[in-house]
């Protein structure tokens, strides 16, 4: 069984995607409120389906996102029109 990723690298990915304020649009897309998520970050009680959002997002191309993620969509497409800008 693989190990559960900590609560900073389960930040930083999220940040690695949507840039800053990711916490209350990724809260808003999985179905919690953002004082929700900020409880089980700080306990470190990150819940499964959150940690499979992750991954899913991660590994599937940002056109098959479903269209409830179509916030999330356009931050991370304009994170990566950015960073491709800098580089």
């Amino acid at each position: 069984m693989q190990d559960q990723p900590t609560t900073a690298q389960i930040e930083s990915r999220f940040y690695t995607l949507f840039g800053h304020g990711w916490k209350s649009r990724v809260a808003d897309a999985v179905g919690v409120t953002a004082a929700t998520m900020s409880v089980q970050l700080s306990t470190g009680k990150i819940p499964p389906y959150l940690i499979a959002h992750l991954e899913w997002m991660e590994s599937t191309p940002i056109k098959f996102w479903p269209d409830r993620w179509a916030e999330l969509a356009d931050r991370a497409k304009a994170k990566t029109k950015k960073e491709v800008k800098a580089a």
